[in-house]
Parts: C-alpha cells; sequence; structure tokens
C-alpha cells in the first residue's frame, strides 16, 4: 500500500506539472530590466473575453506551450512607436501572472526579447533621426503573453 501511496502522489505532482504549463504563463521569470526603456501608457484590459484573449495572445505562445495545449490567460503588447503597452488579462487570472505581465510594461525582460526590441527602436530613431518625434521612432512591437516573441506590427506606412 505505501508504495501505491508512494506512486500516486508522484503521478499526482507530475500532473499537477503538467497543467501548470498548460495555463498560459511566462516559460521563465523576469531577471533583468532594459536600461533606457521608455515610460510607456498602460491600458489594462482586465475582464478580455476568452475570444480576445485567444487571438491576442494565442499566435506568440511559443511552439512547445501550443503543443501541450496551453490556454492563454494573460499577454502584454508593447509598442514603443506609440508609447503604448496593453495588457490583456481573462478573468479570474493570478495576482503575480499580472505583476509580472506589467513589469513588461516596464521594461522586465527575460530571454533577452524585450532588450533586442529596445536595441531595435534605438538603432530605427537613429536611422531615421527625422522620423523621431518625442524619442518615438517606427519601432516593432513586443507582445508578450507571459511568454515574448517577436512580431512587428505593421506601421502606417505599410497598410
Amino acid at each position: 500500500m505505501r508504495l501505491q501511496n508512494s506512486v500516486s502522489t508522484r503521478c499526482a505532482a507530475f500532473l499537477c506539472m503538467i497543467a501548470s504549463l498548460a495555463i498560459g504563463g511566462c516559460a521563465t521569470e523576469i531577471d533583468t530590466y532594459v536600461q533606457g526603456w521608455p515610460t510607456l501608457n498602460v491600458t489594462m484590459h482586465e475582464h478580455a473575453t476568452g475570444a480576445e484573449i485567444w487571438s491576442r495572445c494565442w499566435s506568440d505562445l511559443p511552439l512547445w506551450q501550443k503543443l501541450l495545449g496551453t490556454i492563454p490567460i494573460a499577454c502584454t503588447w508593447v509598442d514603443l512607436d506609440r508609447g503604448t503597452c496593453d495588457v490583456y488579462i481573462a478573468d479570474h487570472t493570478f495576482e503575480g501572472t499580472i505583476h509580472h505581465e506589467l513589469e513588461h510594461c516596464k521594461g522586465g525582460d527575460h530571454d533577452g526579447i524585450a532588450q533586442a526590441i529596445f536595441d531595435r527602436w534605438k538603432a530605427k530613431q537613429q536611422a531615421h533621426p527625422d522620423q523621431a518625434k518625442e524619442g518615438h521612432a517606427p519601432a516593432p512591437t513586443m507582445p508578450s503573453p507571459t511568454a515574448l516573441r517577436v512580431t512587428p506590427q505593421p506601421t502606417e506606412a505599410q497598410n
């Protein structure tokens, strides 16, 4: 009987681990902040519908999370050009997840992705100083469904 309880406990722990991976969350914690990150206007979309979360967050999940059947519950879209940060939060999202997403608005980074986005933005500012207006130049956006992936948004010139 003791062996069965031990196996049951290990199986339960394993299933809990798999379940936690299947709920959309960053694969890593924020470990650095990008130096020089601009202050952004934050808009919280706190009661985003499942469809809105899905359309905003799903495409930016890493493949391994998609294969595990991850259901995104929050994501952040940073647009350095416009100086905006939109945080999409599903109902009943954990406070830790909300805090994590808000930290992306402040330049919180993991895996070096926010730094890469910022560096590209600064390079565009330097390459096109005539287009810069109050510290903003055409720049890529930074989506973060609690797992960042670079997906540039089309600019007005591309539309």
